[in-house]
């Protein structure tokens, strides 16, 4: 007989599984070429050809948690190359020890019950659980770096390469690696810097402070540090035109003002930042 322990496990997996697949139903993905031979498995990334970015890491900021969390489930997109099956296929994959600083099994936990590409998709995902302890304190961040291995379902050696945007050169990827960053800061993201973005950003959403950007990650629909940052292999500009089209920003921006409004109403005085001072939104409220 099943211990309560296990009934419970297996209850979290079938809903897990349920939910995946209503995600991916949900989701249009474009048909990939097959091939003769053993199907391959990358991560998602690398598919994004061309873009003259890549990015090949997430980030995860608990220092903008308005409720602080103890750890945080991170689900990261992987694709097939070959033909669609009508089973369920594992994905394996490691944690690469020598090119991380976070620590498996205290720091971090991966799922490989939950790490698989379903039946007729070629879109699966990798599970892990990263955590947020006393290995981030004073302001330490963390690593995670995992990388996708060959089983009986799938080779893992998919590599490609880009063209440098500032010259001929080009750059090998390997597909198969990922990394998970993780920290309890809560710096500045460096699209609201002087360098980048700060003046528009400003104006659409008032003057940068953590406790507002804390709020605005907790309120708005996907807002999260990472939006508001650009990696390596960017410019300020193209994550500009990617995330931050007038639509969204306004929208945005008329967010936080109701929000603060509702709050200043509710609670008899404004919502103050970590200076004392009045949050406020910006002037793009339309």
């Amino acid at each position: 007989m099943k211990s309560k322990i296990e009934n419970q496990k297996s209850k979290i997996k079938n809903c897990w599984l349920a939910a995946l697949m209503l995600f991916l139903s949900a989701c249009e993905y474009e048909t990939l070429p097959t091939y003769s031979g053993i199907d391959n498995v990358y991560f998602e990334y690398a598919s994004v050809v061309g873009s003259s970015s890549v990015v090949d890491s997430t980030y995860v900021m608990f220092g903008y948690d308005l409720m602080p969390k103890t750890d945080s489930l991170i689900v990261i997109l992987v694709k097939t190359l070959g033909y669609v099956k009508d089973y369920d296929r594992p994905v394996s994959f490691i944690f690469e020890e020598d090119r991380s600083t976070a620590q498996l099994g205290k720091d971090v936990v991966l799922y490989p019950e939950l790490s698989m590409v379903p039946a007729g998709s070629t879109i699966g995902i990798i599970a892990i659980r990263v955590f947020n302890n006393e290995s981030l304190n004073d302001g330490a961040s963390l690593v995670a770096a995992l990388r996708i291995v060959e089983n009986e379902h799938f080779k893992a050696d998919y590599t490609y390469s880009e063209v440098f945007r500032t010259s001929p050169r080009y750059r090998n990827y390997d597909a198969t690696r990922y990394r998970v960053r993780f920290n309890n800061d809560n710096e500045r993201p460096n699209m609201w810097t002087p360098a980048a973005y700060e003046t528009e950003l400003t104006n659409s959403f008032g003057h940068y402070s953590r406790e507002k950007f804390r709020l605005m990650c907790e309120i708005l629909p996907g807002c999260s540090w990472a939006y508001f940052t650009y990696g390596p292999g960017q410019t300020p500009k193209e994550v500009w035109d990617k995330n931050f089209p007038i639509a969204l920003q306004t929208g945005w921006s008329r967010t936080l003002h109701f929000y603060l409004e509702y709050y200043k109403e509710v609670n008899g005085e404004p919502l103050l930042d970590e200076n004392g001072e009045e949050i406020t939104s910006g002037v793009f409220v339309i």
